[in-house]
């Protein structure tokens, strides 16, 4: 027996035929986060190292594929989604008075000159990343909200507004103002 093949449980417990409401898969949520706790994120095996350099503040339980179909129905989201959570809905805020705000103007003038005049900037408190640099994780565009959202750990760098201005010049749809910034910043 592999717990890698489907087995009829849970085949019906993901199935909207015949759980239509998701009843077994809320159940078994509900179960899996009293065991393993509320920062209990289900993953395959191969997506734990991805979790613990970026989400540390999640904790990933290797799961089979079987039971993992039946948790996203339950209420566990997919890698995408968990991380569009931390990135749009958790820790977001504007950015604050005086020296916070005067290096997000900084920025939006180094990118206004470099070509992007629509940008607004709000910040994101990720405390679970490694190295946040290292993995990439310092900005996002949101499209729900026409924002920008910067990892709040680039104020901690020595030149923040130009930080800031190439991390949402990398996000940013048209890749001259990225190629103007860069030239711009001799």
């Amino acid at each position: 027996v592999t717990a890698d093949l489907e087995c009829l449980e849970s085949i019906l417990m993901a199935s909207v035929e015949f759980d239509p409401v998701g009843i077994c898969a809320k159940a078994l949520g509900t179960r899996f986060a009293k065991e393993f706790g509320v920062k209990a994120v289900p993953c395959l095996s191969h997506e734990v190292e991805w979790f613990q350099e970026r989400m540390a503040h999640k904790t990933p339980v290797v799961v089979p594929q079987r039971l993992l179909n039946v948790l996203r129905r339950g209420g566990y989201f997919d890698l995408q989604r968990e991380t569009q959570e931390v990135w749009f809905m958790e820790n977001v805020r504007p950015p604050g008075e005086g020296e916070e705000s005067a290096v997000v103007e900084k920025a939006m003038e180094l990118l206004k000159r470099a070509g992007a005049n629509d940008v607004t900037i709000m910040f994101v408190k990720i405390e679970a990343v490694v190295d946040p640099v290292k993995h990439k994780y310092m900005c996002r565009y949101n499209d729900a909200f026409v924002q920008y959202h910067v990892n709040d750990s680039v104020l901690k760098l020595e030149k923040p507004a130009e930080a800031i201005a190439m991390y949402v010049a990398q996000e940013y749809p048209d890749g001259h103002v990225l190629l103007n910034l860069m030239c711009s910043s001799k």
